[in-house]
This record gives C-alpha cells, sequence and structure tokens, in this order.
C-alpha cells in the first residue's frame, strides 16, 4: 500500500495550493483517478506475469528509446520520494529532540536504509503485513481520536479563498493529491502465479486504493478540525502537529511510531524495487556493468543500491538545505501523472498488437474513456507543477531541466548498449576478453 511519511509533506503542499473546502474532494477525485488507472496497470500486467513491470509494458508497447526515458523518470521519482521522505523524518526528529541535527537525521536514515538493502535484509511477508494493518489502524486511530476529542482549528473554517481560480487550481490539486497514492501498482511483480493476474491482483490495486481514500479523507478531516490552513500550508509533518494538539504527553509517541512504520513498511519497499530496475538496466548492458553487481550470500543487488543511495543522499540535502519539499512533491506527482498516461496508452496499443488469447485480463472501460484520462493525465500533472503560487517557478524549471537531464542520459544508455551490442565486441566477449 501506498503509505510513506513523505505523504504527510504532501498534506502541506495540497494546502499551499487551494482552499480547504476543496482539498478533501481532490482526495477522493485522484483516488479514483488512481483506481482507473489500476484496470490499465492490471491488464498489462496479466500480459506480462511478474515482469518488473513500467520496463517491460512500456518497452512492448512502444520500444526501447521511450521506454528507457520513462523509467529513468520513474527511478527519479523514487529518488524524489527518498528526499521527500528524509526530509519529513529530520524534521520530526528535531520536533521530539530539539537540538538534534537536522542533517544527520537526513543522511542517517538514508544510510541505514541503504545498508539494510545492502545486507539484504527483508521482513517475512507476514511481519510486513501486520507493520501495514499497524499502520493503518494507527492513522485512522489518531483520526478518529481527534475528531472525537472535539476542538477546532486556530483560525476560522471558513477561510479566506486563496489566490487563483478553483478552475485552474482544483486540476493542479488533484494532480498533487496522486502522489498521496504513489506505489499502489507495486503489487503486480507479487503474483505466485499466472492464475493470479487474472483476478487477485486486478481486485487487490482497487481494494487498497478504496481503503487509503477513505484514510486519506478522515485524516484530512482530523486535520481540519483542529489546524489552520496556514498552519497545515507551513509544516511538513501536519501528523505531528494533530497528535500533539490533541494530547501533548503521548501525541509526539504516536506521531513518531506512525512514521517509523510508514518509513519501514513503503520506503525500504520503493529503494528495493528501484534498486531491481536499476539492475535489469545493467543486465541490458544500458548502464555499467558494475551496477549489476551482487551479494553473493543474500543475492541483494548491491551496485543498484549504491548508485540510488548516493544520489539519494545530495538529493535530500538539498532539499532539506531549501526546504524544497513542496517543489519536489510537485516534480513527482507530475512523473507520476506522465507515467500512469504512458501506461494507459501502452495497454491500449498492446491489446491491439497481441492475441487475445495472450491477455488474461482486459480493462472493461470504454477504450475512448481510456483515451481521455490517457490525456487528461499529463495535463494534471502540467497543473500540478504550477499548483502551489509560492514555487511555481522552481517547480516548473526543476521539471523542464529533469526532462533534458533524463533525455540527454537515455540517449547516452541506448548509445552505450549499441556499442556493448557491435559486431566487434560481442567478439571479443566470444574470444574472452
Amino acid at each position: 500500500m501506498a503509505l510513506a511519511a513523505s505523504n504527510f509533506a504532501i498534506y502541506s503542499a495540497l494546502y499551499q495550493s487551494i482552499d480547504r473546502a476543496w482539498i478533501l474532494p481532490a482526495i477522493v477525485v485522484a483516488g479514483l483517478v488512481c483506481m482507473a488507472v489500476s484496470f490499465s496497470i492490471a491488464e498489462l500486467a496479466s500480459m506480462f506475469p511478474s515482469a518488473p513491470g513500467l520496463g517491460t509494458y512500456l518497452k512492448a508497447a512502444f520500444g526501447r528509446p521511450a521506454s528507457r526515458i520513462m523509467v529513468l523518470l520513474y527511478l527519479t521519482q523514487v529518488v524524489i520520494l527518498a528526499s521527500v521522505e528524509s526530509y519529513a523524518i529530520s524534521i520530526l526528529m528535531v520536533a521530539l529532540f530539539p537540538g538534534f541535527s537536522s542533517t544527520l537525521a537526513t543522511v542517517g536514515l538514508l544510510v541505514l536504509i541503504v545498508l539494510l538493502n545492502l545486507l539484504g535484509v527483508e521482513p517475512p511477508q507476514s511481519t510486513q503485513r501486520s507493520a501495514t494493518l499497524v499502520l493503518v489502524l494507527g492513522i485512522l486511530g489518531l483520526a478518529v481520536w481527534s475528531l472525537a476529542s472535539g476542538g477546532a482549528a486556530q483560525e476560522a473554517t471558513a477561510t479566506t479563498p486563496l489566490p487563483g481560480s478553483l478552475l485552474t487550481d482544483f486540476p493542479g490539486t488533484i494532480g498533487l493529491a496522486l502522489f498521496l497514492y504513489l506505489g499502489f501498482e507495486w503489487v503486480t511483480p507479487l503474483g505466485r502465479s499466472p492464475k493470479a493476474y487474472e483476478r487477485l491482483v486486478p481486485l487487490s490495486m482497487p481494494l487498497a486504493l478504496a481503503i487509503l481514500i477513505v484514510l486519506y479523507t478522515v485524516f484530512a478531516a482530523a486535520l481540519e478540525a483542529h489546524i489552520g490552513q496556514k498552519e497545515l500550508a507551513s509544516t511538513p509533518i501536519p501528523h505531528y502537529v494533530l497528535a500533539t494538539r490533541v494530547s501533548d504527553r503521548a501525541g509526539g509517541v504516536v506521531a513518531a511510531l506512525i512514521s517509523f512504520l510508514a518509513t519501514t513498511t513503503s520506503f525500504n519497499a520503493g529503494i528495493m524495487g528501484a534498486s531491481r530496475l536499476v539492475y535489469s538496466l545493467a543486465r541490458e548492458r544500458s548502464v555499467p556493468a558494475w551496477c549489476a553487481t551482487t551479494s553473493l550470500s543474500t543475492g541483494a543487488p548491491i551496485g543498484a543500491i549504491l548508485v540510488l543511495g548516493a544520489i539519494s543522499i545530495p538529493a535530500a540535502l538539498t532539499v532539506q538545505h531549501f526546504q524544497a519539499y513542496g517543489s519536489a512533491a510537485a516534480v513527482g506527482a507530475a512523473i507520476q501523472c506522465f507515467t500512469y498516461g504512458a501506461l494507459i496508452f501502452a495497454a491500449l496499443r498492446l491489446r491491439k498488437t497481441r492475441d487475445k488469447a495472450k491477455i488474461p485480463y482486459r480493462n472493461r472501460m470504454p477504450a475512448a474513456v481510456q483515451v481521455c484520462l490517457g490525456v487528461m493525465l499529463p495535463l494534471l500533472g502540467v497543473a500540478a507543477l504550477v499548483a502551489q503560487p509560492d514555487v511555481r517557478l522552481l517547480s516548473v524549471s526543476s521539471f523542464v531541466l529533469l526532462i533534458l537531464g533524463t533525455g540527454l542520459l537515455s540517449w547516452w544508455s541506448l548509445a552505450h548498449q549499441r556499442r556493448l551490442d557491435s559486431p566487434e565486441q560481442l567478439a571479443k566477449r566470444q574470444a574472452g576478453y
């Protein structure tokens, strides 16, 4: 399930973008959009059971160059998630222990996650399920506890609308809210048999999203009952503010427990999933071969994990130094929107080119609706970039530079692969050089 400590920072970005009256509708609409996307992802997963996911789907539909760009953007999104996650945890640590170094917390969290992955530490599935259940019940319990305790936000419920137009701001808020659901598609490689992709996997994603919609909306209602919009827009740890407002003594402990469980259940899984993508790129000779180095004892892709860690730490320190979590969230949401749009069109394209017998699960939504959704999602991504007035320029410029950078990196990667696949290089490898 898409539950990470960084999701609480996303609430701050949402309350910066539009009047609070429209936050709950935006969260619900974003969840329903993801639910519609999940049907296309389920169809793709049924065509390629247990495949790594994004790269396989897009390569089959649009070829290697398009796939490479989207995979690199997706990896960038994981780095953004790591940056916002570590920033949120560092702010929480400073709130719990005044005087604690936020830089130490940021770097320490990422180093710990990298070390755990390098050692191949992966809790049993039963432990992960139990931790996720406790996390869901913890967030829901905090929200219900807050609502039951009464209280009122420090500013009037009827706030002055933020500058801008609902027609332009609401789509951007929906685009930002999509980032709350990042990761629901990570279930697709986990099917235990081809039969699982006919019913179990297609059912699991909408079910998880339905739970998340309820959870996020109830939590947002609890936030609004106790905290004013200005304060919500200025803190990346609204769950801590809410918990301490309800109970100053126990609230901090509850918020810390929720953040710890969110990080260990989702963030760690995201790094491991991304490292496997890097490993697959190295196996295709698209990046240097040492990126495919694995541990002989645990099988962990240590080369890929080190690459992600080396990129994530300076990115996280940059977000921390400039307090740019709002811009990071907007760029991540935009990438997510473009990725989901590409997956919808990939499913439609492959449906025409593959034998029907090789598509065990088919999206039952009309093709015209899927096309409209595929076109709408990138537009929501663009709207998300300009949703927060104070960081609009930074978000847009960062996204443009990111697109240019991934384009150049993709060009180099494809050129590197072509060079290694040339007849001369193949002859050298066969000769043992």
